[in-house]
């Protein structure tokens, strides 16, 4: 009791005033946005999971989230009359959750001894043992996957009760009412919902849309089971009523074919991908196919991801490409190789989830910077013309290049070029945004975009620029030619080891997170990442490859596919051996305005106007952040870029966490005046603070209120005790709690350990 009491204190002095408004908007009347009937088990945390604010959610709890329709007084059902037709709730969610005791109960069917209302209440979940047996083959079953399955049934089984009330049957006839069914596995946060499309729970964030129970419509999806993902609780093998040895086998026949399928696809896209990398970074197609088999096979063998994806990175180009033009190609494969070393040490160090910590408006604003920078110097190479040496100038002198296309100045590959290019954006677009599914669904844009531009070339044999083939997949560094000792080391090599290093681990992790899903039930391995893609860059940049990290569209495009296992990622890469080895040919009638314009579109995308908007309407600091982040990227490269950027967002925090408002009005009841501070008072916000102080000094009667503090730093306190002490010696009255202040902020006992 002493620590529920302390905590309240805690939260009255220090965290009420957060949300004051809300609980005084809240307090004029209640509009919830459903009805949640769960579990009394005081692991369950709706409003958290939900993210909701008071009087947005109406929650009924007891004993296994059941609905007590027998008695003539059912407290579950009078608040559920009341909510839905004084509060005019629309939906209704049974929400259960695995590990339930009074499932267990049921399961056992123990006699009870010692209690006097429990056993009469799990009457009213007895049925969903009934339901459990006639849907399942319990001798296949382990305990915990029976549990598993009653805790699924006992919810439905209570939607099933709550349908047989006469009013609830009115309200779903009207459609006025929705029943929904859901389970909680909170030792994961996952949250499942029952689709009746396929007569199983599914993972809700694995779902675009969640269907009720009842009222059931069968036509509100053109393809019942396209909302499914494969993933489903052990419980849900079971429950489908086939064997686990024959369901064994069957998955893996069918995850072999869909890595199959899955490979040929990302294959697709990566051949363009690497191709348009490699040509943008001013090496040899040999260092980017080099670099996509080492991601393929070496990166993934030891980072253990199933579907992820590694080799050339589009967020690389800039710094590859501006390194190759000054240091050269020996010095930049070296730079990569120290890289991959520091990206090897900072996973041993354990340093994975730090690069985790960058808040979404820098990352946004990175993005956005290597975008435009791709995006601008691109566009140059799809009308045929020879990017500048800064992204202004190119910026600049973009419209010139244009005019160019519609005069002739003594080269004629202008035109061509450009008409390829608009081609290929052309292809992409509109297979984006047709084919989205059907037979042909699987095929890349990318990939579309490429062939036409192929075609049009061939058929018309246009005069332009098409890929350059090497001989040989690698380019082994010879490094006895290299001078150990001479300054370029330490004035070009080693900076772009660490500018590689740290923005291919940003990437690499951020695209980690980015495409975990929560249903696999897999946990990120950041340093185990980090140790891999070290080992990639060091092999890539030994055997003159591009540096590497995991791509994020590449990832997106494997998962989109159905991938399942690692197999499909080396399987692309073993078509890359093969496409290669086989008909290179191909590569050679590839327009590089048509790459270019593939490289244009990515850096487009990366700039995502629809985030950078969203983040506006939400948080214009980060929004501002984000733009700032953006443009020093773009002016002056990555690392200062990304400082600049780090600076604002400490800058923008400290303005944050220094919001300090202070109050002075006049008490007619004492005759002083009163000082009220409100909010976090630290030395950021001494010179306001004592400016008001001076202006209080001549007043006989002061007091100063310091309730609705949320911190107080040293400086502060002791500004505060020298203009007390001023007063004192001048004979003027002063009330304000100094010893509490000071225990409060300067002498805290450590929090005690919990269980």
């Amino acid at each position: 009791m002493k620590r529920l009491l302390d905590n309240f204190r805690f939260y009255a002095e220090h965290l009420a005033w957060q949300k004051q408004e809300v609980f005084s908007r809240s307090a004029a009347n209640q509009k919830p946005l459903a009805v949640l009937v769960t579990c009394s088990d005081s692991r369950i945390l709706p409003e958290t999971i939900l993210r909701l604010d008071p009087g947005e959610l109406f929650i009924i709890r007891n004993a296994g989230n059941m609905i007590d329709v027998d008695a003539g007084t059912s407290g579950e059902l009078a608040s559920i009359e009341y909510a839905v037709k004084v509060l005019e709730v629309q939906d209704v969610i049974i929400c259960g959750h695995y590990h339930c005791g009074a499932v267990k109960s049921l399961i056992a069917n123990l006699p009870l001894e010692g209690f006097d209302y429990v056993p009469a209440w799990l009457k009213n979940g007895q049925g969903a043992i009934t339901r459990f047996n006639d849907r399942h083959e319990t001798s296949t079953l382990t305990s915990q996957q029976r549990e598993d399955a009653t805790v699924e049934a006992n919810v439905i089984e209570q939607v099933n009760r709550l349908k047989q009330i006469p009013f609830i049957q009115q309200l779903l006839a009207n459609g006025k009412l929705r029943l929904y069914a859901w389970v909680l596995r909170f030792e994961t946060n996952e949250l499942f919902s029952f689709e009746p499309h396929a007569a199983r729970f599914v993972p809700i964030v694995d779902n675009p849309m969640s269907h009720p129970v009842f009222p059931e419509d069968p036509e509100c999806c053109s393809n019942k089971n396209a909302i499914l993902e494969p993933d489903a609780p052990q419980s849900v093998a079971a429950e489908q009523g086939a064997p686990v040895v024959t369901r064994r086998w069957q998955d893996i026949a069918i995850d072999i074919k869909n890595d199959l399928i899955a490979s040929i696809g990302l294959f697709c896209v990566s051949l363009p991908f690497c191709v348009a990398i490699a040509q943008a970074s001013n090496v040899s197609l040999a260092s980017g196919i080099t670099s996509a088999l080492v991601g393929s096979w070496l990166v993934t063998v030891i980072s253990g991801n199933r579907v992820l994806v590694s080799g050339p990175s589009s967020s690389l180009i800039a710094i590859s490409a501006a390194s190759v033009l000054t240091i050269g190609i020996a010095p930049f494969s070296i730079a990569v190789v120290a890289a991959g070393v520091m990206q090897i040490l900072m996973g041993a160090a354990r340093l994975g989830p730090l690069f985790r910590a960058a808040s979404p408006a820098l990352i946004f604003g990175l993005l956005a910077g290597i975008g435009a920078s791709l995006l601008v110097q691109q566009l140059h190479l799809v009308v045929d013309e020879v990017p500048h040496g800064g992204n202004w100038r190119n910026l600049l002198e973009l419209p010139k290049a244009l005019v160019n296309i519609f005069r002739e100045h003594g080269h004629f590959g202008h035109r061509p070029a450009a008409i390829v290019g608009i081609i290929t954006f052309l292809g992409m677009w509109a297979w984006e945004r047709k084919t989205t599914k059907g037979v042909f669904a699987w095929v890349p844009s990318v990939l579309v975009g490429v062939f036409l531009a192929v075609c049009v070339k061939m058929a018309f044999q246009l005069p332009i620029d098409t890929v350059r083939i090497d001989s040989g997949l690698v380019s082994l560094i010879d490094w006895s030619r290299f001078d150990w000792s001479s300054q370029l080391w330490w004035s070009a090599i080693l900076p772009t080891a660490i500018a590689l290093a740290l923005t291919a681990s940003s990437e690499s992790m951020l695209t980690l997170i980015a495409t975990q899903k929560p249903s696999s039930g897999a946990t990120p391995k950041p340093n185990r990442e980090l140790v891999a893609q070290g080992a990639g860059n060091v092999v890539s940049g030994a055997m003159g490859g591009l540096p590497i990290a995991i791509a994020l569209v590449r990832s997106k495009v494997n998962i989109d596919l159905k991938a399942r296992s690692f197999l499909s990622v080396v399987l692309h890469g073993l078509w890359f051996v093969l496409f290669i080895g086989v008909i290179p040919f191909v590569l050679a009638r590839m327009p590089t305005s048509a790459l270019a314009a593939v490289l244009a579109v990515t850096g487009f995308k990366m700039i995502n106007l629809n985030g950078i908007r969203t983040l506006y309407r939400e948080h214009r600091n980060e929004s501002f952040i984000s733009l700032i982040t953006a443009l020093s990227v773009f002016s002056f490269g990555i690392l200062i870029g990304v400082g600049v950027g780090l600076l604002v967002s400490i800058l923008a925090l400290l303005h944050v966490f220094s919001r300090l408002r202070i109050r002075v009005f006049e008490d007619p009841k004492t005759a002083s005046t009163v000082m009220v501070l409100e909010g976090t008072a630290n030395f950021l916000r001494l010179p306001k603070l004592t400016a008001t102080l001076d202006g209080l000094a001549q007043r006989a009667n002061v007091r100063i209120e310091t309730s609705s503090l949320s911190y107080l730093d040293h400086a502060t306190l002791s500004a505060l005790e020298t203009w007390t002490q001023n007063r004192m010696i001048n004979g003027l009255n002063t009330e304000i709690d100094l010893e509490t202040l000071n225990s409060r902020f300067q002498r805290q006992l450590p929090r005690p350990r919990t269980s």
